[in-house]
């Protein structure tokens, strides 16, 4: 596919084929079947899919829902799809461009400005107004990160505002190690370095809040790959944040994480 290692969407490929006539079939997982989302041209498009389905779904994965919510919520989700292919069709945006699917909560103002809102926890909660449409994204992919592991109803009102300004800490210190690190703001995977820390050699280390304990992921040489591995552990251990898991299946969990990350590398080494 010609896609350079750490490519914009790599690991958003979950759910995701190649057809033999060149299409991108996207499927997802979801409460206990396998639920068709599209067929797609591209890669790019692909991924966008992939990415934006799991974002409008997540919300809802561990909910008892009758089979009329189960195809009401696909059906939004394939909406949302369909939204933001067309914004970027119309910003004159190339298909799978850095944060175009990160754009879910940004809206361009008059003044040229970007807005970042989010809904959560029932109310809609305002994170910040940038002059670019990468920060934007940028920080709407961090506050999403930040955010999904509490979206649980049971929360009081100091707890809400605790997430929030924690959530927005984060926004500002991936702005930090972006500027820090000469990374120009919106690159791509800046927003994956949530869990990277860069080490005295110059090598990466990815790690992970799982189950009440920080998880090692792995060292990595390039900033990249690191941000890929971030990513990808991110996606696959979410459903299962909020289980009461055994130590075993922790273990398990785990495991199976990194050799999604050790697939997502060997995939964008074989397409490069």
């Amino acid at each position: 596919d010609g896609t350079a290692a750490g490519a914009p969407n790599a690991a958003d490929m979950l759910g995701v084929k190649k057809m033999y006539n060149g299409n991108w079939k996207v499927q997802t997982w979801y409460q206990g079947k396998c639920q068709y989302v599209g067929m797609f041209s591209t890669r790019e498009q692909a991924a966008l899919a992939s990415r934006v389905v799991q974002q409008r779904l997540e919300p809802t994965r561990g909910l008892n829902l009758t089979p009329r919510e189960i195809k009401s919520n696909m059906k939004l989700a394939k909406k949302a799809v369909d939204q933001a292919l067309s914004e970027m069709k119309n910003d004159g945006t190339a298909a799978g461009a850095p944060n175009d699917i990160d754009m879910l909560g940004v809206r361009e103002k008059p003044n040229g400005n970007w807005n970042v809102q989010m809904w959560y926890q029932g109310t809609m909660r305002y994170f910040g107004t940038y002059s670019t449409r990468e920060q934007a994204a940028l920080a709407s992919r961090v506050v999403q990160q930040r955010l999904k592991a509490t979206r649980s109803p049971k929360l009081t009102a100091d707890e809400i505002d605790t997430n929030l300004i924690l959530a927005k800490n984060a926004v500002d210190q991936a702005f930090s190690e972006m500027k820090n690190d000469g990374t120009a703001a919106g690159a791509p995977n800046a927003a994956d370095m949530l869990g990277v820390k860069k080490m005295y050699n110059g090598n990466w280390k990815v790690q992970t809040w799982y189950q009440g304990k920080c998880q090692y992921v792995g060292m990595f040489s390039t900033r990249e790959q690191a941000a890929l591995a971030s990513r990808v552990v991110q996606q696959r251990l979410e459903p299962t944040r909020g289980l009461n898991l055994t130590p075993r299946e922790i273990k398990s969990n785990m495991k199976l994480a990194k050799k999604a990350v050790d697939q997502a590398l060997s995939e964008m080494k074989n397409d490069g």
